[in-house]
């Protein structure tokens, strides 16, 4: 299942799974992943997966959603790729980190 890792402007992250097809975006209450920061929209933009594909598109946001330098209306998301809303950095992934095994500590049975 893919999930975002949400960076929040000061240092703060979380990691939040993709549920569902469109997953919504933005500091609305009715969004599927809430984003607190100032400068985001209500609806900012979404997640869905087409023919197992996942596309990012802008919901005709106010601060538009960035990839690196480029402002994008919508474009095909790959696993480790990174866009921002607002102040808020986010990046998408389709698998574990395998950084992360080494980690986490041995289970002990």
């Amino acid at each position: 299942m893919p999930y975002l890792i949400v960076q929040f402007q000061g240092g703060f992250s979380r990691r939040v799974e993709v549920e569902k097809s469109p997953t919504v975006l933005g500091r609305g209450t009715s969004c599927d992943v809430q984003i607190v920061d100032d400068k985001v929209s209500r609806r900012h933009c979404q997640l869905s997966e087409l023919e197992g594909q996942w596309h990012l598109e802008d919901l005709d946001s106010r601060n538009q959603t960035w990839i690196g330098l480029e402002a994008i209306e919508q474009t095909l998301l790959a696993d480790g790729d990174q866009f921002r809303i607002g102040q808020t950095q986010i990046v998408f992934r389709t698998e574990e980190d395998p950084t992360q095994a080494f980690e986490e500590p041995p289970s002990v049975d």
